[in-house]
């Protein structure tokens, strides 16, 4: 369990360097970089509920539970460190980083949901829980963007 809170505060982390990569991406537009600072700030703060999660957790929840997707997790840390590396060095328009901002929020709401399902632990399934609509409020979010502007981004 700790391996896995681990992985997961890991990718929390790293998604919120993309969104820091972007708000620098998009510099020419003070809305855009405003909107992205705060999902890097949201995401820091999903970083540290794990991070917190993972020290206060009960002997008896600490072992490894088959039933969490470690393997999963591993994988899409290794997916986002890989978009991470290659978002650096690409150059993204703003539509570029807003659909790949809107297609991670959308894996991460359902990866958060389907942790949530999994857990036995009543404050872990809330925390997993409320990081889900985090995800959703950050997908919703986004999207309005998209719409308020779709002129600009000719879609």
């Amino acid at each position: 369990m700790k391996a896995f809170l681990r992985i997961c505060a890991e990718i929390e982390a790293t998604i919120e360097q993309v969104y820091q990569l972007f708000a620098r991406k998009s510099e020419g537009n003070p809305e855009l970089v405003k909107l992205w600072r705060q999902l890097a700030q949201d995401e820091f703060a999903h970083t540290q509920q794990l991070q917190l999660a993972e020290r206060m957790l009960k002997p008896d929840i600490a072992q490894p539970n088959p039933n969490l997707p470690t393997d999963k997790a591993q994988k899409m840390l290794d997916q986002v460190k890989a978009f991470l590396a290659k978002a650096e060095d690409a150059p993204l328009s703003e539509l570029d980083c807003l659909k790949a901002s809107i297609r991670l929020e959308k894996d991460f709401m359902v990866v958060h949901l389907d942790n949530s399902l999994q857990l036995i632990d009543p404050g872990l399934r809330q925390m997993f829980g409320a990081l889900a609509r985090d995800d959703e409020a950050h997908f919703d979010l986004l999207r309005a963007y998209v719409r308020k502007h779709d002129e600009l981004f000719d879609i």
